[in-house]
């Protein structure tokens, strides 16, 4: 497991045993939760269920200051955009990508 920044969090092996499920969760999301049950409802939310529907996008051809603008342009600034080509979806650019090479 790396550690720093970008460390992983990893899921309990047994998923029955609550503490182990509760620390995951604090670390993963960050959170305290109220309940057991509320942290397992959490965990067994489906991705489609609390994805974003319509993401931001940016197309290859963008310079990384305009995607860094584009990402802090609204009252709730974005941390990555999809890199869109013909609609299709080619890659996704991050802030700490933006960061990395110097933008900013």
């Amino acid at each position: 497991m790396r550690t720093g920044y970008y460390s992983a969090v990893r899921p309990p092996r047994k998923t029955s045993d609550p503490a182990a499920l509760y620390d995951y969760a604090v670390r993963a999301l960050g959170r305290k939760m109220r309940t057991v049950a509320e942290l397992k409802r959490l965990l067994r939310q489906r991705v489609g269920t609390i994805m974003t529907e319509h993401p931001k996008t940016i197309r290859p051809e963008a310079l990384a200051a305009e995607a860094l603008a584009e990402m802090n342009i609204t009252e709730r600034p974005v941390t990555s955009l999809f890199v869109v080509d013909g609609g299709r979806p080619v890659g996704i650019v991050h802030v700490h990508d933006l960061l990395r090479a110097g933008v900013g």
